[in-house]
């Protein structure tokens, strides 16, 4: 028997396959309708008879374009904030259990971590980045598009809503699917690729993948697995979170690309569109690898529990 930690703690609270199914369905259903009802009002006096004659897709992307960066990003992210809410109310009526639980194994959640993570993570993603454009010999074509007004407003909007987005994906991806696949798998390195190929599927629809293909994938992965070793081996989602908010944020301020999905305001834009491919994914797998290294070392996890069974805590139910 193991003292209880981050990955099974499902075992606090009621766990029955069935609370899982009905607390996903329920929660999608009813996040999806209430940002439905919210979109549609926003959208309606950007709505035209030509809308009628396009595919969904489509029309959305125009009426988003219609509404300008900063109520199109409010659009598009709506949705995140009903998800998480009915989410975290359906798993208390549901599972009976403490949100906490969801978050982390200890008393308390570690701010510390969360900043740690995002401020580690920033300084890898920029010598990433800037590395792969300086090999394409992107770096000359950089136009600098700083504009205070607007580039605020986007940085407002990016702290207001990045926060939310991120957590739905950990909450449900790293702690909740995790600790459920756990019940059943009890292999953490089983359970941590398990639930980085369900993240990466989820993501099918990003225009990275539309574009380029299966290798646009690679990088949805190294990113999944980077997030559920993190949210393994340090006990809680608190570096796994700060490290999925600050990379969503930078994406979105900092580099702007020619049929992009971002239209907020960016510091840099580039008329050379970015493809993905070996190259991406090769920085993206390398930036995964040095931050777990340097982690690691920073916080002295011990890489020999991802091969360790999940045992059944000793007091099931206990904190």
């Amino acid at each position: 028997m193991e003292r209880l930690n981050f990955i099974s703690q499902a075992y606090t609270y009621k766990h029955e396959w069935w609370r899982y199914v009905l607390t996903i369905v329920l929660s999608l259903i009813f996040g999806i309708v209430a940002d439905a009802i919210m979109t549609s009002a926003m959208a309606k006096p950007y709505e035209t008879e030509e809308l009628n004659n396009l595919p969904t897709e489509e029309a959305i992307v125009l009426i988003v374009e219609r509404m300008g960066y900063a109520k199109g990003f409010v659009y598009e992210m709506s949705v995140f904030v009903f998800l998480l809410a009915f989410f975290l109310l359906f798993f208390k009526i549901i599972h009976k259990g403490k949100v906490k639980t969801l978050f982390t194994a200890f008393p308390k959640f570690r701010i510390n971590h969360f900043v740690v993570g995002a401020v580690l993570y920033s300084i890898i993603w920029f010598i990433g980045n800037f590395m792969e454009l300086w090999c394409r010999g992107m770096l000359s074509s950089m136009e600098v598009t700083f504009n205070s007004r607007a580039f605020f407003i986007c940085i407002a909007l990016s702290l207001l809503l990045f926060p939310i987005q991120t957590l739905y994906e950990e909450i449900t991806m790293r702690a909740y699917l995790q600790q459920a696949a756990a019940l059943f798998i009890r292999q953490r390195l089983v359970v941590v690729l398990l639930t980085s190929i369900i993240f990466t599927l989820l993501h099918s629809l990003n225009l990275p993948v539309q574009q380029h293909g299966m290798v646009a994938y690679i990088p949805y992965f190294a990113m999944g697995v980077l997030l559920g070793f993190t949210a393994v081996l340090d006990n809680g989602l608190e570096v796994a979170w700060g490290i999925h908010f600050i990379n969503n944020f930078l994406c979105t301020i900092m580099i702007g690309f020619p049929d992009g999905e971002n239209l907020m305001p960016t510091v840099l834009r580039t008329a050379t569109p970015l493809a993905t491919d070996w190259l991406t994914c090769v920085v993206a797998v390398l930036q995964s690898v040095l931050f777990l290294f340097l982690i690691s070392k920073l916080y002295h996890w011990d890489w020999c529990r991802l091969l360790q069974k999940i045992d059944k805590p000793a007091v099931e139910g206990a904190e």
